[in-house]
């Protein structure tokens, strides 16, 4: 019998997914892609070769290993696949995989999602008008079109995994928090372990979790996308000499490296943080709904 994914966690972006790869990857049960960023269902370039293909090119050939991936485009639209299409697809191909949701306070996600965009050069609105243009229908980043520039869908998880839940059964999905992770992490990736079938006393994950830090500048200018797709030379031979799936993990490793950490936070007094803790209460109570748990962020205000 062809070997097939086994686990997928889905996301959400911006919510520790770094952390959870490099947590899974050593355990003597698992095998992983070595790139976080490969993925398959939600990318029209790799999935029409087939998920045969993708695990003989993305795999170590391990048959006795559960195979997964930590793919949080599957929680949020591409340009050409929608988060139901991706579901979907999903489902039509591996419907008894497990699959894993980690999420983050909606609010600091969004944030973080946007100092993402600004130090790739992207974004140059404050993080309170571009919440404004958002709320307002407007989404409006010069020369990005992406539809990961909306900071506020990309929070609204419940609205997102509303399409996993149509299709699988609620055994099949597990909800965990950054909180969770953050708070105990031994325990919850035990947790994770224990929900796809690996043995959780093989392995003991490393006491610092933090994988990757976010900031809103880069190390290098001349290295964020902003500028290097603002030359139209530039743009034009990286986007069609180079295979799509190789150029975004290149492009994945190099904004890693060239982001220059920080501390920075939102006020979580002013008027403004706790309005968007209201906007997403309404959300969190969809995900209650779904998933039977309740989110630490829904009781804040």
């Amino acid at each position: 019998m062809p070997k097939t994914l086994d686990f997928l966690c889905i996301g959400a972006a911006k919510s520790a997914t770094t952390t959870l790869h490099e947590l899974l990857k050593d355990h003597p049960d698992i095998s992983l892609p070595a790139s976080k960023e490969a993925p398959f269902f939600s990318d029209n370039h790799t999935y029409h070769k087939g998920l045969t293909w993708y695990i003989r090119t993305h795999f170590s050939a391990h048959p006795n290993k559960l195979l997964g991936t930590v793919t949080p485009h599957y929680m949020f639209d591409q340009s050409d696949v929608t988060v139901e299409e991706t579901a979907k697809r999903i489902h039509a191909t591996i419907p008894d995989v497990k699959i894993i949701a980690l999420l983050r306070n909606p609010v600091d996600r969004a944030y973080s999602h946007y100092k993402m965009l600004r130090q790739r050069g992207y974004e140059h609105r404050s993080f309170e008008q571009a919440v404004t243009d958002l709320q307002a229908g407007k989404n409006t980043i010069k020369n990005y079109s992406e539809p990961d520039s909306d900071y506020l869908a990309l929070s609204r998880y419940g609205e997102i995994l509303a399409h996993y839940y149509k299709l699988f059964p609620k055994k099949n999905i597990l909800v965990i928090t950054t909180n969770e992770l953050s708070k105990d992490p031994v325990g919850t990736i035990s947790k994770v372990l224990k929900f796809i079938g690996a043995s959780p006393n093989a392995y003991s994950p490393p006491a610092d979790t933090v994988a990757r830090k976010g900031g809103t500048k880069p190390r290098v200018k001349q290295l964020s996308p902003g500028f290097l797709y603002s030359i139209p030379l530039v743009k034009k031979t990286w986007q069609t000499t180079m295979p799509y799936s190789l150029r975004r993990s290149i492009e994945y490793r190099i904004n890693l490296w060239n982001t220059a950490g920080d501390d920075d936070r939102l006020d979580k007094e002013s008027k403004f943080y706790k309005d968007l803790v209201d906007y997403f209460k309404k959300d969190a109570a969809q995900i209650k709904k779904l998933s039977g748990h309740t989110m630490p962020w829904s009781k804040e205000r």
